[in-house]
């Protein structure tokens, strides 16, 4: 009998081993950039009073971390891109048997969608970051993914079938610490675009929303009242055409949001109809969005601020900014605070707003910054911010090609390099070497090198770099080159060994 006891426990924690192995893989193998949950959700025992569901426009537009600095509201933001209200239904199941949170908002931009088929990256963007054994996971699955192959059905059951190719593809990132950990699920993109506004037309409310999304939020809905859980409906404001948004499917969007007034007044459910009111909010359709769907940093941030001050005149959710047991909370925005200066350069496509960010950080101990112009030709354009290049302690003439060094704090150095022919010709290397920082820059057009610590920051085209490196982290924040043989400057985010920026 002992002997059959030992040989069933040797079998059951070889079990658990393969389990604990595979789990881990997953995780190490799963698709970072298609990770659109924040998996601390899911492993955290604190109160969250506010979740946010919805489609991408959620992800983009609310920040749990500002709702938390401003008002002292813990929340976190569980949208993803293309989130039916289906999927809504079963992560909000989630979230109240997790912590019960006493106020869900939800974006209604879907609405006019009969949603009733599903495509699997999209089903995967939510189940998953889910703990893999979760009944409401596993109820989606089953419930959203009907229509799929087995094949498609048991890569979402387990991930690792779908992402054990990825082998190849691992890189330093797959290791660490995404960004919706740092957002609590949000995302941050500086992008700006802006083409004009949509057509006039007549608002049309008669058959604008979708049966199929209608069923699932009428069990939100029930749900909700079944928890004590005080709902939310809001649309989240258009800010002008988009390539991803038609004409067509901005009429669709107006006209379910306005349809939904009606229906949540029936049922007797709060509802915010910003679709057309992002002026009245105070977002500027040419600052804020970053392409007429989503709103950018700057966009978000009002939009927060908008929503967290009805929540605060609404409903009764508190302040724990100075309660004990927020630690974590108050450590988190700490750690958001310190991620921001990337979250946000990676993605800014203006060179003011860059600038801008770089004088905000600037004296900041953990950075060094590095700005050159290897092209040897005046920048003329760039006296439109030879103001915020002196703040930044740079020479701003450009006449030839240039460098500067600024770190943590302190000009190092400053040089600019009139005869790089010379410079060639006598088989030189580097114009710069600082071994201390382990700094080795070369400001050969043909063939430019920013290296720190023996990775080079910069890529493939001639002009203007800044290279922005944390010290703390050891690590690359961002590297930028503009191209000034062309006639219009435009921002491009370059590779490294272990980053791909857009």
């Amino acid at each position: 009998m002992k002997k059959k006891l030992a040989a069933l426990l040797k079998n059951l924690i070889f079990i658990l081993c393969i389990l604990g192995m595979v789990l881990h893989l997953q995780r190490v193998t799963v698709n970072k950039s298609q990770l659109e949950l924040p998996a601390s959700y899911f492993k955290t025992d604190e109160k969250t009073d506010v979740i946010l569901l919805g489609a991408s426009t959620v992800t983009f537009g609310l920040y749990p971390m500002e709702l938390w600095s401003q008002y002292g509201y813990t929340s976190f933001n569980l949208g993803t891109g293309e989130q039916s209200f289906g999927m809504s239904y079963y992560l909000l199941k989630e979230a109240l048997e997790r912590n019960r949170p006493k106020l869900v908002v939800l974006d209604c931009g879907r609405a006019y969608r009969d949603e009733t088929t599903f495509i699997p990256s999209h089903l995967h963007w939510v189940t998953d970051t889910m703990p893999l054994l979760s009944k409401n996971r596993l109820a989606m699955i089953r419930d959203l993914g009907g229509g799929f192959t087995v094949k498609e059905r048991m890569a979402l059951y387990m991930p690792l079938l779908r992402y054990h190719v990825r082998w190849e593809e691992l890189t330093k990132r797959d290791f660490e610490t995404n960004e919706k950990e740092m957002t609590y699920g949000a995302k941050i993109n500086s992008k700006v675009n802006y083409d004009g506004p949509y057509a006039e037309f007549a608002i049309d409310t008669k058959n604008a929303l979708g049966a199929g999304s209608m069923e699932y939020l009428e069990r939100i809905i029930d749900l909700c009242r079944q928890n004590d859980t005080d709902l939310l409906l809001v649309t989240i404001p258009l800010t002008g055409m988009s390539e991803e948004v038609s004409q067509e499917t901005y009429q669709l969007r107006v006209n379910a949001a306005y349809a939904m007034e009606a229906f949540a007044a029936e049922r007797g459910v709060p509802y915010l109809n910003l679709i057309d009111k992002a002026e009245a909010i105070g977002i500027d359709p040419e600052a804020d969005s970053q392409d007429g769907l989503h709103l950018n940093y700057s966009g978000s941030t009002k939009l927060t601020d908008y929503i967290g001050t009805y929540i605060r005149d609404h409903y009764d959710v508190k302040d724990h900014r100075d309660e004990a047991g927020y630690e974590s909370f108050r450590e988190d925005y700490e750690a958001y605070l310190a991620y921001m200066p990337e979250g946000i350069l990676k993605t800014v496509q203006r060179l003011d707003v860059y600038l801008d960010w770089l004088k905000m950080i600037k004296d900041d101990e953990r950075y060094t910054i590095i700005i050159a112009n290897a092209a040897g030709n005046k920048l003329d354009p760039f006296a439109d911010y030879r103001d915020s290049f002196a703040e930044l302690g740079i020479r701003t003439d450009f006449d030839a090609s240039s460098l500067t060094v600024i770190d943590r704090g302190e000009v190092i150095e400053q040089l600019e390099i009139e005869d790089l022919q010379t410079f060639v010709e006598e088989g030189l290397e580097y114009h710069y070497i600082n071994d201390e920082r382990g700094l080795m820059i070369s400001l050969k057009p043909e063939e430019p090198v920013i290296m720190i610590n023996r990775t080079n920051y910069i890529k493939d085209q001639r002009g203007f770099y800044i290279v922005v490196y944390d010290r703390e982290l050891n690590d690359l924040t961002d590297s930028i080159g503009i191209d000034t043989t062309k006639s219009r400057y435009t921002i491009r985010h370059y590779s490294s060994l272990n980053y791909r920026y857009k």
